[in-house]
């Protein structure tokens, strides 16, 4: 489908075959435009945003932050205790970004497939256009002529209109493209350096627990929420 060309000739372009002609290409332009459409009503950048808002708040219930002014208090057995549920916590996130990450991947590969369809049927369209537009010269307009120049000015005009709609999915195609590239880069970075340091600090602060330790792990957990609000907002 990707690299599919057709040849139009004047047996294809008959005063009989005229309200069919190209209409394959016209269906491919349409079903693809219906999936970008359905596509829209369920992103998966909106999909990530719930996520990523969910994520946010289990760190502000599992996280360490809030016994920052605690250490010492409340017991580093109980501050151990608290250290492995925020590890479990990292873990869920992370996994949570991994699936976000992989979800947008995924459908920047469908986009990307759904946009050289849409260029290969643009081309065919250009194509049977001036296939046509050829033929109709061959095609005088007298009496016996004339209702074929009106049908074939209409298909003309038909084939105009699905090129421009996939012009227009395009555009659409390219927007939905790019916001899923920034937000994969910007949870992958997230995914990658912080939340490794995070995890790592906890686990730090589990072996040995000191008011240090305890102000590097919660100063991540900041920096994670940051790096979140700024992403969903």
């Amino acid at each position: 489908m990707l690299n599919f060309n057709k040849t139009y000739t004047a047996d294809m372009m008959t005063f009989e075959l005229l309200p069919s002609y190209a209409l394959d290409v016209q269906q491919r332009i349409a079903d693809t435009s219906e999936m970008i459409f359905k596509l829209q009503q369920d992103l998966m950048p909106d999909k990530a945003i719930n996520i990523l808002t969910l994520a946010s708040q289990q760190l502000q219930i599992n996280g360490l932050a809030r016994y920052k002014g605690y250490v010492g208090a409340i017991g580093y057995a109980r501050l151990i205790d608290q250290a492995e549920k925020a590890d479990k916590e990292a873990q869920r996130i992370s996994e949570s970004f991994q699936e976000i990450y992989i979800g947008l991947c995924k459908e920047n590969i469908l986009l990307d497939t759904m946009k050289k369809v849409l260029e290969n049927c643009i081309n065919e369209i250009h194509s049977a256009s001036e296939a046509l537009s050829e033929n109709m010269k061959n095609i005088s307009e007298n009496a016996d002529g004339k209702y074929y120049h009106i049908m074939a000015d209409k298909r003309l005009h038909d084939l105009v209109l699905s090129a421009n709609i996939a012009s227009q999915c395009i555009m659409m195609i390219s927007d939905m493209y790019t916001r899923n590239s920034e937000m994969s880069q910007r949870i992958e970075s997230l995914k990658v350096n912080t939340l490794v340091l995070w995890r790592a600090g906890i686990a730090a602060l589990r072996n040995a627990p000191d008011k240090d330790k305890m102000d590097k792990v919660c100063g991540i957990e900041d920096v994670i929420s940051a790096a979140i609000a700024n992403i969903i907002k």
